[in-house]
């Protein structure tokens, strides 16, 4: 007779069940005020100095947007706690949008491990990763991106935090270096991750010191991450020029255009 055998049962402790519930949001206190009427329409109005205190918990906030589909929060929460490596456990819920999740991180060391990821999916679904702000739009992706930066033959004295900084604070927000550079156990050049505007064209090299003298480094940069942005879909992942509704746009465009051209001659030739 075979005798079953029980499962193995986990034991959570009150630390355990504590550290998973999430805490409230940080409370600021807005002056009381009556609602306006501008234009018939009903109305509240805030300044911008209150906008930013009313934003200050969210500050550290980023936005995943998955591609395909999006994972069940418990599976999004779990990979979070296991594998991001971050200091403090994230409060992590359903935007409006159903692809999107919004992660309310609360320091800037782990704002700065989940922007500067090197593998963007969860549970093999890929998702894009944007900075929250009041202005946040959901339905329009942000023109700014964490964008990882090689500098081929960097000289190794200028491997340090400070410098680097220096050199991306001409393409966007300095984030952080990565572990070879850090210990300068890959000389051969240096990487950094930075959030940039992906919208603009950024400059493939400079110089350090003087242009063209002897003793001056010409310094090659090479965007390995840099996403295309489309300024018509207002997403990123490809390009206004190989954007198939501005094509759609450009041909219809078109058509009127030879529409109009033919009606003119209808009527000439009607005189």
């Amino acid at each position: 007779m075979a005798i079953a055998r029980s499962l193995p049962v986990t034991v959570r402790t009150l630390a355990d069940i504590v550290s998973d519930r999430p805490l409230p949001m940080p409370e600021v206190i807005v002056p009381m005020r009556e609602a306006k009427l501008i234009e018939g329409e009903l109305c509240f109005v805030f300044n911008k100095e209150e906008i930013n205190r009313t934003a200050t918990p969210f500050r550290f906030s980023v936005v995943l947007s998955f591609q395909r589909h999006r994972l069940s929060l418990d599976v999004i929460r779990g990979y979070i706690k296991n594998r991001w490596g971050l200091i403090s456990m994230p409060v992590v819920g359903a935007m409006r949008r159903a692809c999107n999740v919004l992660v309310r991180l609360t320091n800037e060391a782990d704002f700065v491990t989940a922007m500067s990821r090197e593998i963007m999916d969860i549970a093999s679904v890929p998702y894009k990763i944007f900075h929250w702000t009041p202005t946040f739009n959901e339905y329009e992706e942000s023109v700014l991106a964490p964008v990882w930066i090689f500098l081929p033959g960097l000289q190794p004295h200028f491997f340090h935090e400070s410098t680097l900084k220096i050199f991306a604070g001409s393409y966007g927000r300095y984030l952080r270096t990565d572990n070879a550079t850090a210990c300068v156990s890959r000389p051969e050049g240096a990487r950094m991750c930075g959030e940039m505007d992906v919208s603009k064209d950024h400059r493939s090299y400079f110089w350090i010191g003087p242009p063209n003298k002897t003793r001056s480094h010409f310094q090659e940069v090479v965007f390995e991450t840099l996403p295309a942005y489309c300024s018509t879909c207002r997403i990123q992942g490809h390009s206004k020029t190989t954007c198939r509704r501005e094509k759609l746009n450009a041909g219809k465009q078109k058509k009127r255009v030879s529409q109009s051209k033919a009606d003119l001659k209808r009527f000439e030739r009607s005189k």
